[in-house]
């Protein structure tokens, strides 16, 4: 079944058509589109009609010709958590987990549906669970959306399993995945290609952009230039931009040290490699700022390391914008190295 993975944000839509071809991966295009509305789509026919819209004219442009996709629920609009269970048969896994998810789901759970994947078991044959929930009228919405954009959902996957498959290399080693979006941080620890923790931070690029514009009393749009022009690089403007990220990261760091703490008490592995993505990550020296932080190895994510990108048909610069489309292409890549 030919497939495309679809990412509709709050800023942006994103598209991402990829194939296998022999051992390989190829990508045959991929782009993106501003978001018409402000991305509260869930009761409001307008916005999932311009939403709709959007996708279609963008689909039409990358030339992507399947009607079949798979597409992102926001990880702010989900619950997961990590569930152990006793032995049991796999039919009596999900009662099991619908009783554990009573204690952690913030909602009627008549209200919710849940997906799950058995990541670990052990010794005792114990299973380590990764349980997401997303409420009804978030699947609905966006499923009203896809059919206005004549399109047939195979799967509907949150971001961070997305990003998980995207950026994880399958290593024994624990890593961490910082995705720093527009409003919020999404923190995902992976061991060999299998999610154990997640965490939202309501902390993002906006943050990051809003501390420069007070430090330097500039608007908006000039501080985000700032912030990606200069950054945490020593010396630029008598260090007004680092000192003002500095605080902003300060706070993301000690969060990203809780995370990894709470990861190594649970489980007795100590997160060794942190990969950074999405667009808020886009500022100079972030990395070795964290590296020194935090004292583990830091480097950028890539998304499209294991694909053949030559001849795409593209509406992005690879080496840009290659950061904010690590979920897009995750969502892209689901049937072809197994689904998470």
């Amino acid at each position: 079944m030919d497939y495309f993975g679809l990412d509709i944000g709050g800023t942006n839509i994103k598209i991402a058509w990829v194939r296998k071809e022999g051992k390989g991966l190829r990508l045959l295009s991929a782009g993106e589109v501003k978001n018409p509305t402000s991305g509260e789509y869930i009761n409001n026919t307008k916005q999932q009609d311009d939403i709709a819209a959007a996708i279609k004219g963008l689909k039409t442009d990358l030339g992507v010709s399947p009607k079949t996709v798979i597409a992102s629920i926001p990880e702010n609009k989900v619950v997961s958590r990590m569930v152990v269970l006793p032995p049991m048969k796999d039919s009596e896994i999900i009662k099991a987990l619908q009783y554990e998810a009573e204690t952690f789901i913030p909602y009627p759970l008549k209200d919710v549906q849940i997906d799950y994947q058995v990541v670990h078991k052990d010794d005792n044959n114990h299973q380590y669970i990764y349980v997401v929930a997303a409420k009804n009228d978030i699947l609905e919405a966006l499923s009203q959306i896809l059919k206005k954009a004549d399109l047939v959902p195979t799967a509907l996957e949150n971001n961070a399993t997305a990003l998980s498959r995207s950026l994880s290399p399958h290593r024994d080693n624990p890593l961490m995945i910082v995705e720093i979006g527009k409003s919020h941080t999404i923190l995902i620890v992976v061991k060999d290609g299998n999610i154990y923790l997640t965490r939202i931070i309501p902390l993002g690029g906006e943050a990051f952009t809003r501390a420069v514009s007070l430090a330097l009393g500039m608007d908006q749009f000039k501080a985000e230039e700032y912030k990606k022009a200069y950054g945490l690089k020593k010396g630029e403007l008598k260090d007004k931009i680092r000192s003002a990220l500095l605080d902003v990261l300060k706070n993301l760091s000690e969060e990203a040290r809780k995370t990894m703490i709470a990861f190594e008490e649970e489980w007795g592995r100590q997160v060794d490699l942190i990969i950074l993505s999405g667009g808020g990550t886009m500022i100079p020296e972030l990395a070795n700022e964290l590296i020194g932080v935090l004292g583990v190895e830091v480097q950028w994510g890539n998304p499209f390391a294991d694909i053949q990108v030559d001849g795409s048909k593209l509406t992005i610069d690879m080496k840009k914008d290659s950061l904010r489309f690590s979920t897009v292409v995750g969502l892209a890549k689901r049937n072809y190295i197994g689904k998470k």
